[in-house]
């Protein structure tokens, strides 16, 4: 398991200036929106790769995941914020550029079903912006990191 600790100090899009009626207004994620901590592992038996958020409160996750072209994006039962992603892997090697690019055309999908109208500055849509930021390549690739070390022992071992 690899652990990514979040400051949300250093996070470009935990924020954001509205100007409405010739006023600016700054709106920013709550401190319960905000992951503490990411973490990635690889589940074996189901082939796929976990990526779990941490926030300050334990909301319960939603009963149903969204799904997108077989990544699964578990949100919170109240709020939606993301809790999880589980990433299917494929059996032959792992292309974690690839892996990204399907990542981040899901969470760029689920953005559209769920607030295809949404007001700029959402609790939501912040969280959203704040995944997507914590999730670049360099940080993916981090986490995803078991898995590609799994493999090879896997590979070494068999």
């Amino acid at each position: 398991m690899f652990r990514l600790g979040v400051d949300p100090y250093e996070l470009q899009r935990a924020s954001r200036v509205i100007h409405e009626n010739g006023h600016a207004f700054t709106i920013a994620l709550g401190p319960w929106s905000m992951p503490r901590e990411v973490q990635g592992r690889f589940d074996p038996k189901q082939g796929r790769l976990i990526l779990e958020f941490r926030y300050s409160d334990d909301e319960p996750a939603s009963k149903r995941p969204y799904i997108f072209q077989g990544i699964e994006i578990t949100g919170g039962q109240d709020t939606r914020k993301v809790l999880k992603i589980s990433i299917p892997v494929d059996q032959g090697k792992a292309d974690l550029s690839a892996m990204h690019r399907k990542l981040v055309d899901a969470l760029a999908h689920r953005r559209e079903i769920f607030d295809p109208n949404a007001v700029t500055g959402t609790s939501h849509e912040l969280n959203h912006d704040v995944v997507e930021e914590i999730l670049d390549a360099a940080n993916f690739e981090r986490l995803a990191r078991e898995l590609v070390d799994a493999r090879s022992r896997a590979g070494a071992q068999g």
